[in-house]
């Protein structure tokens, strides 16, 4: 099962297990929230609820940051 990272605002970013996107934003406890479909420029996707941006989600990636 892929992992994700989600970074709630004002929060620590956390790594969960999950099987998509809006599974990860479900389990770190954020039910009522959406999720952005255009990822930005680092791969996050923000995640609102209410009309304004709670969180942020993208797929935890371990070779993203190697370097060669």
């Amino acid at each position: 099962m892929p992992q994700y990272e989600v970074e709630i605002t004002g929060e620590s970013p956390q790594r969960l297990r999950a099987r998509n996107v809006e599974d990860a934003v479900r389990r770190a406890g954020l039910a009522e929230a959406t999720v952005e479909d255009d990822p930005d420029l680092h791969g996050w996707h923000a995640v609102t609820a209410s009309g304004e941006e709670v969180a942020r989600v993208r797929e935890h990636n371990r070779m993203r940051f190697r370097r060669d």
